[in-house]
C-alpha cells in the first residue's frame, strides 16, 4: 500500500450510482434514499474501498415534482461545460 493515498467525496451510495451525476439516477429511479461517501481513490472510476458512507433520504415532493428538470439542468450545463472547452482547443 503506498504511504499517501488520495480520497475523494461521492454524493451518491457507492458502488450503486458510481460515475458522474450520480444523484439524476438517484432521482429518475425513484429512489427513496442517497447516500453521501468518501473513499479512497483507486485506478478504476469509483472503486476504491469505501470510508465513511452517509444516507441521505430524498424528499417526495422533490422527487416527484422537480427531478425532470433537474436531470434536465445537468444535461444543459454539462453541454454548455463543453461547448466551452471545445472552443477553447478550436482557438489554440
Amino acid at each position: 500500500m503506498p504511504p499517501k493515498r488520495c480520497i475523494n467525496v461521492h454524493c451518491a451510495p457507492l458502488p450503486r450510482y458510481g460515475g458522474m451525476s450520480p444523484y439524476v439516477w438517484a432521482l429518475a429511479n425513484n429512489e427513496d434514499h442517497s447516500a453521501a461517501t468518501i473513499h479512497y481513490m483507486e485506478e478504476g472510476l469509483d472503486v476504491g474501498d469505501i470510508i465513511v458512507q452517509e444516507k441521505i433520504d430524498v424528499v417526495k415532493f422533490f422527487k416527484k415534482k422537480y427531478y425532470l428538470l433537474i436531470i434536465l439542468a445537468v444535461i444543459l450545463i454539462a453541454s454548455l461545460a463543453f461547448l466551452f472547452q471545445l472552443k477553447k482547443i478550436l482557438l489554440y
